[in-house]
């Protein structure tokens, strides 16, 4: 008899169908279940412009809006994410290559820790506009 599964036996083969046959319905029940729920949700428009305005990422573009209206506290915040994201550049570059810690330290101790010092001393990004 000639096997035309991928499999060695056919004990694989059957819990291997009987495992993807538990995942596929439980993300399908799972998505069937979700999109009943935000189908109630939805259902009443009143409640639905207060449940957006309560969101994360709405008060966020809210918080964006009153960044970039003052363009100090904008390329401050952006110099400081910046300043962040080009640190874990090197800390990856660092890990990855051993030539590259001794720049990395150095660069750490001398543009990022000083600017995380000089913002933060600053307030500026997290004062509150009152």
């Amino acid at each position: 008899m000639v096997n035309i599964t991928p499999f060695k036996n056919s004990n694989a083969f059957i819990f291997d169908v009987i495992f993807d046959g538990i995942v596929m319905f439980a993300t399908t029940s799972a998505t069937v279940i979700g999109a009943i729920w935000i189908w109630k949700s939805i259902k009443n428009t009143s409640n639905l412009r207060e449940e957006i305005m309560e969101t994360y990422t709405y008060r966020l573009a809210i918080g964006v809006k009153d960044l970039l209206l003052d363009r100090s506290i904008a390329f401050h915040t952006l110099f400081v994410i910046a300043t962040a994201f080009f640190a874990g550049i090197g800390l990856i570059g660092a890990f990855s290559h051993g030539d590259l810690a001794a720049i990395y330290a150095f660069l750490f101790v001398f543009v990022a820790m000083p600017v995380r010092v000089i913002i933060t001393s600053e307030n500026r990004i997290s004062k509150p506009n009152y």
